[in-house]
């Protein structure tokens, strides 16, 4: 026996209600009966619902909602993709190989620090040119996005896993 109100599977009594219900007052106080264990979920499914659903008025019946793992990952994996910051990316990749050499954006050694520290030393020396003083500014911009949106502290994977995608 289980409750289609609360989910509850043992009956309380209010204080003015029946404390020996029947069969049929429980019935009619929205219990139902049957297998009152949720249904098992198999490893390679993910849960979005179980609800206990009256059946036939007596009876009850659990109604799973159950959906491969794989299947919800990839709609996931989509959702992310369609925020992807396409153009930001362009962008930081053509800086970065513009003041780094080729492949410049996957290179591990050149992090965001790397890059500050590249371009303070052009200027405390003197050497740095209009282009690099814009570039040093929106490098700092674009690695701080980029690594917002990589979930990480750093944007080299965000390349190495999506820089295919980039024109």
């Amino acid at each position: 026996m289980k409750s289609l109100i609360d989910g509850s599977t043992t009956y309380t009594p209010p204080a003015n209600g029946p404390y020996n219900p029947t069969r049929e007052q429980l019935i009619e106080m929205g219990y139902r009966f049957g297998d009152e264990n949720t249904p098992p979920l198999d490893d390679d499914k993910v849960r979005i619902s179980a609800e206990w659903v009256d059946d036939d008025g007596v009876n009850g019946r659990w109604e799973v909602v159950d959906r491969p793992k794989a299947e919800v990952q990839a709609e996931l994996q989509a959702a992310r993709m369609a925020t992807f910051p396409a153009q930001e990316a362009v962008i930081f990749r053509l800086t970065m190989r513009r003041n780094f050499g080729d492949n410049a954006e996957t290179n591990r050694d050149i992090d965001a620090k790397a890059v500050e520290n590249h371009f303070v030393g052009k200027q405390v020396n003197g050497t740095i040119t209009v282009q690099e003083l814009a570039d040093a500014s929106v490098l700092e911009r674009l690695f701080a996005e980029l690594k917002a949106w990589n979930g990480t502290d750093e944007t080299w994977s965000l390349f190495e896993n999506y820089g295919g995608l980039l024109p």
